[in-house]
Order: C-alpha cells, then sequence, then structure tokens
C-alpha cells in the first residue's frame, strides 16, 4: 500500500506537503500540487479510509436495518435511498433482522460499532 511518505520521497517535499495537497489545503504551489498529484496517481495512492474516519469522525456509512430486503416493496425503496446516498458521498451498510428480536438486537450494536453517520 502506497503511503503518502512514499509520495513524499518521490516529489522530494514532507509527507505534511503532500498531505495538504491531496487535501486541498493552503500553502501549496499549484506546480508542485500538480506534480504530487501525478505522483499519486502513478503510484495508485488512495486514501486509508479508517485513518480518514479517524481524523473526520465520520464513515461515510449510513446503516439500514430491514425485516428482509429481498421483499419487493423494500427493494425499491432500497434503491431510492441507495440512489440518494450515493450522490451525497455515503455508503449503504444494509441488515436483515428477518423480524428476529435477538437479530436485530446484535445487528444495531453492529452498526453502532462500525460507526455509522446515519
Amino acid at each position: 500500500m502506497v503511503t503518502i511518505k512514499d509520495i513524499a520521497r518521490r516529489a522530494g517535499v514532507s509527507p505534511s506537503v503532500v498531505s495538504r495537497a491531496l487535501n486541498n489545503k493552503y500553502g501549496v504551489k499549484e506546480s508542485t500540487k500538480e506534480l504530487i498529484e501525478a505522483i499519486a496517481k502513478e503510484m495508485n495512492y488512495y486514501p486509508n479510509a479508517a485513518a480518514r474516519r479517524l481524523v473526520t469522525r465520520k464513515s461515510g456509512m449510513i446503516g439500514v436495518m430491514m425485516a428482509d430486503i429481498s421483499e419487493p416493496f423494500y427493494a425499491q425503496i432500497i434503491k431510492g435511498m441507495e440512489y440518494v446516498a450515493n450522490q451525497t458521498g455515503y455508503t449503504l451498510l444494509f441488515s436483515n433482522s428477518y423480524d428476529n428480536l435477538e437479530k436485530t438486537d446484535v445487528l444495531q450494536k453492529m452498526i453502532v460499532a462500525e460507526n455509522v453517520d446515519g
């Protein structure tokens, strides 16, 4: 996995400059930013989602629990929810409870543990 430090070494800058450039923060010359972005793309860099969640305190996920998502009625609702979530940068985390109270309790705890945003 490529890190910000790897990109920094290759670009000849500090990791903090790479971080600022990749996050569109102040204080980075446009030419340096373009170089860093090109190197990041070439090295197939992608941000560490777990690290980003720690910094932003957001998971980018919305938890959805239904009795049975295979029901045709729910399929249309889910499609609409997923469309709106994707348009706003979120991913849906689905769970089936199958009308089982014990499973519902476990699923609720799992959703909370995943630190969903909603």
